[in-house]
């Protein structure tokens, strides 16, 4: 195999994933194998941090060794060291990998070209024989440089395969339900793949509608990761007990609590022990939020994420202006949904307009947008135990989308919504839900 690599490229490159390992994600997209590096220590380094990254496992220098040691490869600590000592960050390890990848190329096509060469060379061949057999080896290793690019046929059998199911078993698909009857009913719940924008003015009770869903599917048995950076990690968990027991927590605040309420609250603390529910209030990086959702993809199959809210993410780096950074923020979860196979859940601020005042990007990359038409200032009658909200909605099916609303019933008692059926005869509605909807 002839020698052509960029060594510097190939170091920084391990040295930038190594500093920022949730960049990983974007360069395992563009290298085919650890057989791109030119140098054969690089190449080992490499897969060791591929196996780390398919065990939901931290890639730093500690694990990369121990890896690199459990797989019996020989590559000293002090080199993997000095990798991280010739890298800045990993910003720029996309367009390192390109260069990888683009050396790799070239050491294949020449060494295909010299194993043509001999062949033809040798008049006993047939020459024709050697001409469609270099078309094959060129198609071929265009292919594997072009590992997301389909024939149609192929995409037809998976479409025709994705609308069996459809029809004949929804529940292979891993469709995610919101829990509330009529907002399934129109919208068919969340595919795999999807970006869901929720918003609404402020108090319009976002991350309670959005709660109330995360834990409708994990007692159903689907994980749930939740990048919070608003609340902490502690306020989420009470906020839900008490919807889940209906308990207002302001009887908590004003040390109202009944003996009947402590026990409901404490039943509940215990059912939420054993959900699948992760919850991260520390990550607000955008790409730190990709890196661990990917990872906890592996390590929990996790199948559904919640970033509340989209305004609060931190950008990676730049000179943008707030347009700007809020567009690359969505277009990354937006990326993060179709790349890790999962239903990601953006709260945002959106004004009665459904639009967002810092970019017009978020609307643009949903899949389905749920505003909450719910005012804070909003006046009630005396003794009101709840209020009709409106649930206005976008589904994209196409260029022009699908628009609709459904009512929902904020109980105020409680501090929930729960289906608008509810309000005018709340038997029959718990009935109904037959224990599939949060109430």
């Amino acid at each position: 195999m002839t020698d052509l690599h960029d060594e510097a490229t190939e170091r920084r490159l391990l040295g930038g994933i190594i500093a920022d390992p949730e960049i990983f994600p974007q360069v395992k997209e563009i290298l085919r194998s650890h057989a791109d590096f030119g140098i054969g220590k690089n190449g080992k380094v490499y897969d060791a941090m591929t196996k780390l990254f398919a065990e939901g496992t931290t890639i730093d220098l500690m694990t990369v060794s121990d890896q690199l040691k459990k797989d019996g490869q020989q590559v000293s600590d002090i080199y993997l060291t000095e990798l991280t000592e010739r890298a800045y960050s990993g910003h720029d390890a996309p367009t390192h990998a390109r260069i990888v990848v683009e050396y790799a190329l070239r050491r294949d096509q020449i060494d295909i070209a010299n194993r043509l060469k001999v062949r033809a060379e040798d008049m006993t061949e047939d020459v024709f024989a050697i001409q469609k057999e270099s078309i094959g080896l060129l198609d071929g290793l265009y292919s594997k440089a072009s590992k997301t690019t389909k024939h149609i046929s192929a995409i037809v059998d998976s479409a025709r395969e994705f609308l069996a199911k459809l029809v004949l078993s929804p529940e292979e698909l891993g469709i995610i339900k919101f829990g509330f009857r009529d907002l399934d009913d129109q919208t068919g719940g969340c595919f795999p793949k999807n970006f869901i924008v929720v918003g609404g003015l402020r108090k319009s009770g976002k991350t309670t509608s959005v709660l109330q869903t995360i834990f409708h599917n994990a007692k159903a048995g689907n994980g749930v990761i939740i990048f919070s950076q608003e609340m902490s990690a502690e306020e989420l968990c009470l906020r839900y007990a008490f919807v889940d027991a209906k308990v207002n927590m302001l009887k908590a605040l004003k040390n109202e609590l009944s003996d009947p309420d402590q026990v409901r609250l404490l039943e509940k603390f215990e059912e939420l022990k054993k959900l699948p529910v992760y919850i991260n209030d520390q990550t607000d990086s955008i790409s730190d939020i990709c890196y661990e959702a990917a990872r906890m993809k592996r390590s929990n199959n996790i199948k559904l994420g919640i970033v509340d809210y989209i305004q609060l993410v931190s950008p990676d780096g730049g000179d943008d202006n707030r347009e700007q950074e809020i567009a690359k923020i969505s277009h990354r979860l937006k990326r993060l949904a179709k790349q890790e196979n999962l239903v990601i859940f953006g709260l945002t601020q959106l004004n009665e307009g459904m639009k967002s005042r810092e970019s017009r990007a978020i609307e643009q990359d949903a899949d389905k947008i749920i505003y909450i038409d719910a005012k804070e200032d909003e006046l009630l009658a005396d003794g009101a135990t709840g209020k009709v909200v409106e649930l206005k909605l976008v589904q994209r099916f196409g260029p022009s989308g699908a628009f609709g609303s459904i009512k929902l019933w904020y109980d105020l008692t409680i501090g929930a919504f729960r289906d608008y059926s509810y309000q005018s005869d709340p038997a029959q509605s718990q009935k109904d839900s037959n224990n599939d909807l949060p109430f």
